[in-house]
């Protein structure tokens, strides 16, 4: 299933000035947010 992600202008512009790593885990982190969620949760994976 694919996840849609809507990202800030700040996050596209911040884009040029990372590495190819640091955008895939960025983006990953942005998966693991569901739509549905109200307050901040602490979010973690392994790399």
């Amino acid at each position: 299933m694919s996840k849609l992600i809507v990202k800030h202008n700040d996050f596209m512009e911040a884009g040029y000035r990372m590495t190819l790593t640091e955008l895939k885990i960025i983006e990953k982190l942005f998966s693991m947010i569901k739509k549905d969620d109200n307050e901040f949760k602490i979010y973690t994976f392994t790399v």
